[in-house]
């Protein structure tokens, strides 16, 4: 059995796909990449991992590219599996793969979710975790968690992929860090959607102070800013700190689940300001009955706590776009209206030049900015799509793309494609 790779980035330094890694184990299955000639003959199964939706027009791209047939029911001889977070629409690839792995693969239990696609939908969860450290150069990736505590109503996550909150045994992660540190390791990742949701956060931290490991580790949940506060942050390998309030309006924060008041939010920049280089703070357009007012106003206080900072320290304001995922509680709200955030933007990029967080002269045309303003439309659209549609769009799929997908799509192609739905 092989696993096919569709993330553009396995060709980067860094890149590692835990999940990827820990399935291939459990198969024995080699690891290609989707831009790979193979030897068809000789394969029976392939397993596709769709880490991102956009990722399966790299699994299509294989597939012809390999010569295999793209629909099951007319291919002889060769069984096709896909899995990974990307690949939970069921209904849009249901002509082309044979079986889509729904969740985890060392599972032990399952659990039903009859809202999701399907009735019958299935998702496969593991009651402990058991994964092993992950070597990557000087940094060693251990899984810490599964599944989310805090349930936001708009993310995917918490609602479908990661089951219930499952923590990796303290003594078991104290064993992996002292194995890692005699192999001559010297940082460490850890996987969490919330570290310093972890039951032993102290103990982990004085840990790693013990062996001597530092924490590569930049992303912390606004509701544990008492937490963080306290950690050690000389155990930080970072200088630096990523926040997600999703948005500057109170009312909608607490009505997704982020339940931070401004005063509280304002304390927690504040906070980080004074003890890191560089906050990144990311928010997220399009959720219902957001006043975007709010955030203009709230843009106001953050400048005054920059200028009131004696040292140099970089605050990047980033935007992402909601994305009304199949699943969860906000499944059926209505996606970004681009109209709308095409008249945002303008007012938005103001309002960061005017309070200091936006250099006046910078280039703020989307190619520019890209990653700062969310996506273009076409790409949103394209996303949407793969996420959401509920019929076969196999026709449409099998003539886009040709080429598979990097890490930037042409609106050209885009358009092609939806042209098509």
């Amino acid at each position: 059995m092989i696993i096919v790779d569709t993330s553009p980035k396995q060709q980067t330094k860094n890149y590692v796909n835990l999940g990827l890694s820990i399935v291939s184990k459990i198969t024995n299955a080699q690891i290609v990449s989707y831009r790979e000639k193979i030897d068809i003959s000789q394969e029976h199964e392939i397993g596709f991992s769709i880490f991102y939706p956009l990722h399966l027009f790299n699994a299509l791209y294989f597939i012809r590219n390999n010569g295999i047939e793209p629909l099951k029911s007319r291919r002889k001889n060769c069984f096709l599996t896909a899995g990974g977070q990307g690949i939970s629409n069921l209904r849009c690839t249901d002509d082309i793969f044979d079986h889509i792995f729904a969740g985890e693969f060392d599972y032990d239990y399952n659990m039903k979710n009859g809202k999701y696609n399907s009735p019958n939908r299935i998702w496969h969860f593991a009651s402990e975790i058991t994964s092993q450290p992950e070597i990557n150069g000087n940094t060693a990736i251990i899984e810490l968690t599964r599944g989310c505590k805090s349930k936001c109503s708009f993310c995917e996550y918490s609602w479908v992929h990661g089951g219930k909150y499952r923590e990796k045994d303290m003594d078991f992660v104290y064993n992996q860090l002292d194995y890692v540190t005699h192999m001559g390791i010297g940082r460490v990742n850890f996987t969490s959607t919330s570290i310093t949701g972890y039951s032993k956060i102290f103990d982990l931290y004085n840990s790693c102070k013990e062996m001597g490991l530092k924490i590569l580790l930049a992303d912390y949940p606004l509701k544990d800013i008492r937490i963080v506060i306290k950690l050690d942050r000389s155990v930080n390998a970072f200088k630096f700190i990523h926040i997600f309030p999703e948005s500057f309006d109170p009312d909608v924060r607490y009505s997704i689940g982020k339940a931070i008041s401004n005063e509280d939010l304002l304390d927690y920049i504040s906070f980080t300001i004074q003890h890191y280089n560089m906050i990144t703070i990311t928010l997220m357009y399009g959720l219902p009955n957001d006043d975007y007012n709010k955030w203009y106003n709230f843009v106001k206080d953050v400048g005054i706590l920059k200028k009131l900072t004696k040292h140099p320290v970089r605050i990047d304001l980033k935007i992402s776009d909601f994305e009304p995922c199949n699943g969860t509680p906000l499944w059926d709200v209505p996606e970004v209206d681009f109209t709308k955030k095409n008249e945002f933007i303008p007012q938005w990029i103001n309002a960061l030049q005017e309070n200091g967080l936006m250099a006046i002269n910078k280039d703020t045309s989307l190619h520019k900015m890209c990653g700062l303003l969310g996506r273009r439309e076409c790409v949103y659209k394209t996303m949407m799509t793969l996420r959401k549609r509920d019929t076969s769009i196999t026709d449409a799929l099998l003539s886009s793309f040709h080429n598979g997908v990097n890490r930037w799509l042409h609106k050209q192609q885009c358009d092609e494609f939806l042209s098509k739905i």
